[in-house]
């Protein structure tokens, strides 16, 4: 219409569609768009690019919005802040950390400072994957480049610290978050609390969870269950339901998952019938049980060689809408092979190839050796 109007579109008429276009993830468009506008010789601006690298990040087409970012300069809009931040991002979601870092340093070296969220990307996708010595690198400098770290950048250190064993670094950077004047939340404690758990440090999660109380800081549901989980394994029953108990008197309410994590941890302390009266009482509490609800209760009569029982459980959650999962199939097969009911756990593992679920290469083995044994 702009044509046949004499009105030609100009960069900024060409930019503002294909934001919006990006905006709706309409990549493709937007791609064809930019193509067209470049063939009649206009030229696109920073805004320009940085919509379609940044869609095509999105989008995970990685490779084609870094050869773009390279096309900049032809232009004359040099690459800035955002474009390089969405390209790190791009190559972080797809586990690129390798080209994201030496994106980052290319940036740093060509004097373009990197932001908080430049840095937060990187730094958290280095702790998921356990590089912790080059996660402290970018710490530094963002302290450095006067970026002060938020909650989510000292939760993704102290989450990468706990995943890789190292939780005195992880309490250390705990408290120095509070000297800092950052304030934790939910996702700090249950972090810290886990972590602790996890390597068998329960007393010292415990004294961690009654030092932010006795602060004043609310402990969510996140928090509880990981404790809760942690006795449990630590066979502190006692303990555990004690914990499970007070979560009321301190403003909580149990949902489903903490009830998973308490009848699971009853199944596996040798209280069978509490966990099923627990279990049977869920609904009149509304709480519907879900998958993994049904699993542990599950796993609880096999382990007490009740498969037979847990086979109508598995008929009832089919029934209330929840399909058995890839865990509960490999429990129910190896409670069946364990009484040696073969051909139920046949009958079992037929039914879960068939939902396209992949059984474990140990269970599949224990069941060819138990056939063997009785042939």
């Amino acid at each position: 219409m702009m044509v046949n109007c004499n009105c030609s579109p100009n960069v900024i008429t060409y930019s503002t569609l294909i934001q919006g276009l990006c905006m709706q993830e309409m990549i493709g468009p937007a791609v064809d768009l930019f193509e067209k506008m470049t063939e009649q010789g206009i030229q696109p601006n920073a805004v320009t690019c940085g919509s379609i690298i940044c869609g095509l990040c999105r989008n995970g087409e990685v490779d084609l919005a870094l050869e773009l970012q390279r096309m900049m300069r032809k232009w004359n809009c040099s690459p800035n802040v955002v474009t390089y931040t969405s390209v790190i991002h791009g190559f972080c979601s797809t586990g690129k950390l390798n080209q994201a870092m030496e994106l980052f340093v290319e940036m740093y070296s060509r004097g373009i400072l990197p932001n908080t969220v430049t840095l937060t990307v990187l730094l958290d996708s280095l702790c998921k994957d356990g590089r912790m010595k080059d996660a402290c690198h970018v710490f530094e400098w963002m302290t450095k480049l006067g970026k002060e770290p938020d909650v989510v950048t000292y939760n993704s250190m102290i989450n990468g610290f706990c995943k890789n064993y190292r939780l005195d670094e992880a309490i250390q950077l705990f408290y120095k978050m509070e000297q800092n004047g950052i304030k934790a939340n939910q996702v700090t404690y249950s972090t810290l609390i886990a972590g602790l758990c996890r390597v068998g440090k329960v007393s010292t999660a415990g004294r961690l969870f009654d030092e932010i109380k006795s602060s004043g800081q609310p402990l969510g549901l996140i928090a509880y269950g990981a404790l809760l989980d942690g006795l449990f394994k630590n066979h502190e029953f006692g303990k555990a339901i004690e914990l499970f108990d007070s979560l009321e008197d301190n403003g909580c309410e149990a949902d489903i998952c903490m009830y998973t994590v308490l009848i699971d941890g009853l199944c596996k302390s040798g209280k069978l019938e509490y966990a099923r009266k627990l279990f049977c009482e869920l609904r009149n509490k509304g709480l519907v049980p879900n998958v993994m609800t049904y699993t542990v209760m599950i796993n609880g009569l096999c382990r007490k060689g009740m498969s037979f029982e847990a086979e109508k459980l598995i008929a009832e959650m089919e029934s209330n809408g929840c399909l058995p999962n890839a865990i509960t199939y490999n429990t129910i097969i190896l409670g069946f092979i364990h009484e040696q009911e073969v051909d139920k756990a046949i009958q079992f593992l037929h039914e879960m190839c068939e939902r396209e679920h992949v059984p474990d290469t140990a269970v599949t083995s224990l069941l060819k050796n138990t056939l063997r044994w009785i042939n």
